[in-house]
């Protein structure tokens, strides 16, 4: 009996080897790859150089990305999490862990990218944007090299989708994202709300995310009441978070209103969310 046990326990060992040791190597890819991203065909390339003896194809790169991600629970939050995911498309990857080579890509911005990504979007989620979906694809745009940095594009973009099977979203939302402030100084700002409006050009709706000790509890502090005339005034919407890898803590303050887009607007946040 004790030699079977023997037997069956290493059979399980080495099948746990062989399922974890294909995503370990596409993420030690990603980590070294610039801003950690990088295409499918790139990782293949990359690990069809590095180890010739294997057959890596870009099926089986998907497939290891894909494995990881339905055991990564939080990105950044555990050693056991993987931290890569495909991105929108499936075309490219990210590696979102905190110790990411780039600023974004990783940390808040990419927990709540990778929180975002739902085919079964939970309730406390879809309430936080007042919105009904079935799917929802979220991309993270400063995590690839091409968008890094620039101020004039949305941290996030959202699409909702009415169907699981449905190409084409019925909204597509644009979020700017405020980090929990260091200092004393909060983030939460005027000049954020009006930087959420002009990045969002293109997009049906815009928001402004921020952590909710950053909102004043007070309705006649001033800086409260600046940001929500402002936010009023533009339509944007405001959203609070207490852990940003946890939706149920993500609380609606405003509702966006919808915007008008002209074609070239839109058709540039289009682009933006194609690999």
């Amino acid at each position: 009996m004790n030699a079977k046990r023997s037997i069956a326990g290493t059979y399980v060992a080495k099948r746990r080897w062989s399922a974890e040791r294909r995503p370990a190597a596409v993420r030690k890819v990603l980590k070294d790859s610039p801003n950690s991203t990088a295409t499918i065909s790139q990782i293949t390339e990359i690990l069809q150089e590095k180890e010739p003896t294997n057959s890596w194809t870009e099926i089986e790169v998907k497939s290891a990305i894909k494995w990881a991600q339905k055991k990564t629970v939080s990105p950044g939050k555990s050693k056991n999490n993987w931290d890569i995911r495909l991105k929108q498309g499936g075309k490219s990857a990210v590696f979102v862990g905190d110790s990411g080579v780039n600023k974004r890509g990783g940390g808040q911005l990419g927990q709540i990218t990778n929180k975002l990504n739902s085919n079964k979007p939970p309730r406390s989620l879809l309430a936080a944007f007042a919105m009904a979906a079935s799917r929802i694809e979220a991309t993270d745009v400063h995590a690839s090299a091409r968008n890094c940095g620039k101020w004039s594009e949305p941290d996030i973009i959202v699409e909702f989708f009415n169907y699981h099977g449905s190409r084409k979203s019925y909204e597509i939302h644009t979020i700017e994202l405020e980090e929990k402030s260091s200092t004393k100084t909060p983030k939460c700002q005027p000049q954020e709300v009006a930087q959420a409006f002009a990045s969002g050009q293109g997009a049906d709706r815009s928001w402004l995310m921020f952590h909710e000790s950053e909102w004043p509890s007070d309705r006649r502090d001033p800086r409260r009441v600046k940001v929500e005339w402002l936010a009023n005034e533009l339509g944007v919407g405001l959203i609070t978070f207490a852990s940003s890898h946890k939706s149920a803590t993500w609380k609606l303050v405003k509702k966006a209103k919808k915007r008008k887009s002209t074609p070239k607007d839109a058709a540039l946040i289009k682009a933006l969310i194609t690999d």
